[in-house]
């Protein structure tokens, strides 16, 4: 992972033992959806509540958290899209350089929106297909009562094992 590699503020922070673990991951939770949906306007929105919601804090801890859910939004969406990586990690380099509120702000909309505004790899997209047509598979066959995992899988000429996995 690119915050490892770099030493910076880690995505990995976001432990069970923080007690505030489970409001970062929430707020991981719901920017990671709105990147994965294109919505720019949520993305605003979220990275703008997750300032409003550090106002009582001290502008090096604001930083710190936001910051550290940019970098875990960034691990868990980046991946398995066209996009140029040398221009993704500048972007994620402008995000912990920030030394300001209203840099970082701009620097996380921006590096949100971007990965917001790539394609999913083909890879992605045949698994997004895959998990799409096995869904509808399973609607039109509900009644089948010899339905099962492996009889899915083969109808999809993949193992069961890698089905389980994607879906």
């Amino acid at each position: 992972d690119y915050e490892r590699n770099a030493g910076i503020v880690s995505a990995g922070e976001l432990s069970k033992n923080n007690p505030e673990y489970f409001s970062e991951r929430a707020r991981c939770d719901k920017l990671a959806a709105a990147v994965k949906t294109s919505n720019f306007e949520t993305i605003r929105n979220e990275i703008e509540e997750m300032f409003m919601q550090m106002k009582e804090y001290g502008s090096t801890a604001k930083n710190v958290y936001i910051k550290r859910i940019v970098a875990a939004v960034f691990d868990e969406t980046a991946k398995n899209l066209e996009m140029d990586m040398s221009e993704a990690y500048q972007l994620l380099d402008k995000v912990n350089l920030s030394d300001n509120a209203k840099s970082l702000r701009a620097a996380a909309v921006e590096l949100m929106e971007k990965i917001a505004s790539c394609k999913p790899t083909a890879q992605a997209a045949t698994v997004k297909n895959i998990v799409k047509d096995a869904m509808e598979y399973i609607e039109e066959n509900y009644h089948d009562v010899n339905m099962n995992v492996n009889s899915i899988a083969q109808n999809f000429n993949i193992s069961s094992g890698h089905l389980s996995k994607i879906f």
